[in-house]
């Protein structure tokens, strides 16, 4: 069954109606995704995830033993290859927010990241088991906000 109108006025009627509201949600979903993202995960990042992952890594200018400062810059090189953040979300670089989401969560859980090393190489701060909760209950409800 095709819906035929013959009245444009009608026409733009409905879509007036309904298109600011369908832009308006979009709108408001996206800032609260925001503000959620910049109040609950942002300062974990960015005291934890940043200094390798982050848009500005830390610097390694003023290690004075090279051979850790090479360790440190082979680590951020390859954070910044893999999975490169920023101070929103979905991240600038990202072509998939929810495969983001899933990585984030798949790393949380098994406590892969931040490395050992980190502590070493002085890259953040380690992750602490209200960080980890925190991160994972905002990646379940960004999830649930992308759907």
């Amino acid at each position: 069954m095709m819906l035929s109108i013959k009245n444009p006025k009608i026409l733009l009627l409905v879509f007036g109606l309904f298109l600011p509201q369908t832009l308006l949600a979009d709108t408001t979903d996206k800032a609260a995704l925001q503000a959620d993202f910049s109040k609950t995960a942002l300062p974990i990042l960015q005291q934890s995830c940043f200094a390798c992952h982050g848009p500005k890594p830390q610097s390694t200018d003023t290690m004075k033993d090279p051979d850790l400062k090479k360790k440190a810059d082979k680590m951020i090189a390859k954070a910044q290859k893999d999975f490169s953040m920023a101070e929103t979300f979905p991240f600038p670089q990202s072509d998939e927010p929810k495969d983001d989401l899933k990585d984030i969560t798949k790393t949380v859980q098994k406590g892969s990241m931040p490395p050992r090393s980190q502590k070493v190489l002085n890259l953040g701060q380690p992750l602490s088991a209200q960080d980890k909760k925190a991160l994972l209950d905002w990646a379940a409800r960004a999830r649930k906000a992308l759907d």
